[in-house]
């Protein structure tokens, strides 16, 4: 197969995760949009080295659809390996980044409302409490640190800066009785 036939049927898929999404199906539309990012990966793995123009939209493409699928992993594993790239153009090394960030703000987002932090009882509430607070700080200890390994435009960093100051209002929300 060439990667011109994986790219189709990953716009097919991609479309019915689409229609699945406006239906309200979120777990069809993340199926499909799982399955679409694979065939995009497949597309981008025929593709190779030869056409970095190319490269660029089939890796947007896959990462942005691993995300919908939320399969994080594969959304930012994707999007580094073609970050890794140096003849990659900017517009796409612009786009692969905000995937990045949307990962992490969307493991961040998820640490927060995750089961651990709804309140429980009042005995184990500060250990809950101490624990969610510790996983914000990683989290953004290594957001903050990887602020150099992306070589991110000026407004990136104060971006990353803007989540951590939002993570911690949430924190300063989740404290309040």
């Amino acid at each position: 197969m060439s990667w011109l036939t994986h790219h189709r049927a990953s716009e097919e898929l991609a479309g019915a995760a689409q229609v699945a999404r406006w239906k309200g199906d979120v777990a069809a539309a993340q199926s499909q949009s799982l399955a679409a990012a694979r065939a995009e990966a497949s597309a981008l793995a025929e593709l190779g080295e030869e056409d970095p123009e190319q490269y660029g939209i089939l890796a947007v493409s896959a990462a942005a659809l691993y995300f919908k699928g939320d399969a994080l992993e594969d959304a930012e594993k994707t999007a580094r390996e073609a970050l890794s790239r140096s003849d990659l153009p900017a517009s796409y090394r612009y786009q692969l980044r905000e995937i990045v960030w949307a990962v992490r703000w969307k493991r961040l987002k998820s640490a927060f409302s995750s089961e651990k932090l709804e309140r429980p009882s009042s005995s184990c509430f500060s250990l809950h409490r101490a624990t969610a607070f510790a996983d914000l700080l990683y989290l953004m200890v290594l957001s903050l640190t990887s602020l150099a390994t992306l070589r991110m435009p000026d407004s990136q960093p104060l971006m990353a800066i803007g989540y951590a100051l939002l993570a911690l209002n949430s924190v300063v929300l989740f404290r309040r009785p």
